[in-house]
């Protein structure tokens, strides 16, 4: 069971490591971030333990993003020692850097996301969530990293949720009146933003700083809401720890679907390749039977 925790700067990321580290039985952890000071765990694997990011940034005049993409380079190259270490019928961790486009962007990041298939976690921040432009914002990379990756379904994990508000402004209220929907918190309404496209579109009404924004934000959900709505949203909280439970169900469960695609996709690979060799070799044999052929009439 293989699970990568990915998400911008700030989400949580971590926080939801050491939490997992408390909850799951008996993780093994990975921490990927090579420029990270101080974790709120302790990793059974840590990238610093093998590559000197400070040396990458001093010593080779890199800076901080490419001395993150070096680092996890070089990681990448001792991946034969990192399956040695990495035990069988345990959990797996992935903990991402911060700069999630210097894995998810990466040749490196892709290899361990092909060599460990597993389920993705996608951290966001759930109070922040709460205006909606943010909200599309965060989908739209979230859909940019689902089309990088090529995988059908990504956990959204609605960090920090014990910051949202118990109470809706008017505006907000009378949004949801008039779409028919109930809901009293913050909690409620960023659920509905990610099931609701009416209630999304409606709030950039006074939300959207200028036409252009709004008509922007519209348009977006517009043709690409179906696809966020496709996946899991757990909200938690790693300070209090809500929602754990019912994440951890949803990782187990998409591990499983993970691993059923993967096996499905390497076996419609096998296959292919198999067909392609028959045909090469079909068309070899026929090539080389005309050759005979006509040496035998000449």
């Amino acid at each position: 069971m293989n699970y990568f925790v990915i998400g911008m700067a700030g989400s949580g990321k971590s926080t939801l490591v050491r939490t997992l580290q408390q909850r799951l039985s008996n993780p093994f952890i990975i921490n990927l971030d090579p420029a990270i000071q101080t974790l709120a765990y302790v990793p059974d694997v840590d990238i610093r333990d093998s590559v000197d990011y400070d040396q990458l940034t001093s010593t080779s005049k890199l800076g901080p993003n490419g001395a993150i993409l070096t680092a996890l380079n070089l990681f990448v190259t001792k991946l034969d020692q990192l399956a040695n270490v990495i035990p069988d019928n345990r959990p797996i961790v992935f903990d991402s850097p911060g700069q999630i486009e210097s894995f998810i962007w990466s040749a490196s990041g892709e290899i361990l996301l092909k060599t460990f298939p597993g389920a993705v976690l996608y951290v966001t921040d759930a109070k922040k969530a709460v205006n909606p432009s943010i909200f599309v914002s965060s989908m739209l990379y979230l859909l940019g990293v689902q089309q990088r990756l090529n995988i059908t379904e990504i956990i959204v994990v609605m960090n920090k949720s014990d910051l949202l508000n118990s109470d809706l402004t008017d505006e907000f209220k009378q949004i949801l009146s008039e779409n028919e929907e109930t809901g009293e918190s913050e909690l409620d309404l960023v659920q509905l933003f990610a099931k609701n496209s009416l209630v999304l579109t409606d709030s950039f009404k006074f939300q959207a700083e200028n036409d252009y924004q709004g008509s922007f934000l519209s348009n977006v959900t517009l043709y690409l809401d179906r696809f966020w709505q496709k996946n899991k949203y757990c909200f938690v909280s790693c300070k209090k720890g809500t929602g754990i439970d019912t994440l951890i169900n949803e990782m187990e469960r998409v591990q499983k679907n993970t691993v059923v695609e993967e096996k499905a996709k390497d076996e419609k690979y096998a296959a292919e390749k198999k067909e392609k060799q028959a045909k090469e070799k079909e068309k070899f044999e026929q090539e080389f039977n005309d050759h005979r052929n006509m040496d035998e009439n000449d």
